[in-house]
């Protein structure tokens, strides 16, 4: 596990992550729960992106409904 911390211009904030797979220079594989951690272009776009605050998340009594993900091969 790795921990970093992360600020912004007002919030303080701890960053938990897998640790970085093939540091060591062998290329090496991870699986589909891997957590990644933030790198430098990532912490560019989060500072990019506009927060406005909101009163709650919209849900199914908004009219919105959970959709599954089409398969990989239905855009083939």
């Amino acid at each position: 596990m790795d921990c970093r911390p992360y600020s912004s211009d007002d919030v303080d904030l701890w960053v938990v992550s897998d640790l970085t797979p093939g540091l060591d220079g062998a290329p090496m594989r991870v699986g589909s729960d891997h957590v990644l951690g933030i790198s430098s272009a990532s912490t560019s776009l989060a500072q990019l992106t506009v927060r406005d605050g909101v009163g709650r998340a919209p849900g199914p009594r908004d009219g919105l409904r959970r959709t599954s993900a089409a398969p990989r091969d239905a855009c083939a």
